[in-house]
């Protein structure tokens, strides 16, 4: 509860002070880095007292991270692009995570999952595999989020 009312209160690109008379960010845009070039965006949120931070998957988007440029007319990044055109280059003709994860293929996609579900890659991509998870970014669509 104090955390969230601290959050409405507060951005995370200016300081303000809080009810509580503290003056700083409540929550900073950080990143889990993975491999195949994988940066999941995570909110670290902090608490009062002793108590340890609590990391978030960040569903804000680009617009809250202070080292990207913004521009409205080029788009959102297309962070799938490279994942994308790798498996074009290959000849893949099917795209689908199901065909990928039945082949016993990791994707980029899965993994990004796997880190912001907090999952191993493996669990992510034998869920798929059976159809128990299933989640299909658009191809087409590089700068969807997996």
């Amino acid at each position: 509860m104090i955390v969230a009312l601290k959050k409405w209160l507060t951005s995370s690109n200016k300081k303000a002070t809080s009810l509580f008379g503290r003056i700083g960010r409540v929550y900073e845009k950080i990143y889990l880095q993975g491999s195949h070039d994988i940066r999941v965006p995570m909110k670290e949120i902090t608490q009062t007292g002793n108590n340890p931070p609590v990391v978030l998957y960040d569903t804000s988007g680009p617009h809250t991270d202070p080292d990207v440029r913004i521009n409205v007319k080029e788009g959102l990044l297309k962070i799938r692009s490279p994942w994308i055109e790798k498996r074009k280059a290959s000849g893949t003709k099917n795209f689908s995570q199901m065909h990928f994860a039945k082949k016993g293929i990791i994707t980029e996609e899965m993994e990004f999952v796997a880190i912001r579900e907090n999952l191993s890659p493996e669990f992510v991509r034998d869920e798929i595999a059976v159809a128990v998870r299933l989640f299909q970014p658009i191809s087409i669509i590089p700068s969807s989020n997996p």
